[in-house]
């Protein structure tokens, strides 16, 4: 079950970057399955998602760490996952 909620996320990654800039905000999954270890190549991705997504964008092999994951609320800032941005409360 979802948790009805959005993440948005800045990649590092120019030209994803760029393509942001001309088309606006994308509404993608993330890497992994919740919970499960994040995707490291294209071809793990499709692995877990296999047709349930529209297209991939391969940048080649991933050894980097996963994306923090914060939520935001009226009660304040919760960190779900600590990841390549190290965020203390």
């Amino acid at each position: 079950m979802g948790t009805y909620s959005l993440a948005v996320r800045q990649p590092d990654f120019p030209a994803l970057r760029e393509l942001i800039d001309e088309v606006g905000p994308i509404i993608s999954t993330s890497a992994n399955l919740a919970g499960g270890k994040p995707a490291a190549s294209v071809a793990e991705a499709k692995n877990y998602f296999k047709q349930k997504l529209d297209f991939y964008v391969d940048t080649g092999p991933h050894a980097g760490s996963p994306s923090t994951i914060v939520k935001s609320s009226l009660n304040g800032l919760e960190i779900l996952r600590q990841g390549a941005v190290e965020i203390n409360t």
